[in-house]
């Protein structure tokens, strides 16, 4: 089934370091570590673990913290916590094919929550 959202979510495609199989704590630090974030960020309740198209674990965000900077990006990592059960199993398992459309560059996409003013 499709996911739709509740909470503020932000959704991060980890095609390139999640392998079926993997340890909790690895698919976490997969997930939380080195990424291109805007000020949405930081608004978002849930980190979700994306892997060809399928939310794989859910997270709950307790802080983003600076990393290094690569190619004169700041990049940003979290810190925070599997969600509750009632958070994950709402999310975990579903499809979020439909929100990264054919040619979608960025692993990070931002769904539910608020929206923030665009700038200019």
């Amino acid at each position: 089934p499709e996911a739709v959202f509740e909470e503020p979510v932000i959704l991060i495609r980890v095609n390139r370091l999640y392998k079926p199989g993997m340890k909790p704590k690895e698919v976490y630090d997969a997930t939380r570590m080195q990424w291109r974030v805007g000020p949405r960020a930081f608004e978002q309740k849930y980190a979700c673990a994306v892997y060809l198209g399928i939310i794989r674990e859910v997270y709950e965000i307790k802080k983003w913290e600076p990393m290094e900077v690569i190619n004169g990006h700041q990049r940003h990592g979290f810190t925070g916590k599997t969600a509750k059960p009632e958070v994950r199993n709402k999310y975990r398992h579903t499809s979020v094919k439909h929100l990264f459309k054919q040619g979608h560059q960025s692993s990070i996409v931002y769904v539910g929550g608020k929206e923030l003013p665009k700038k200019g």
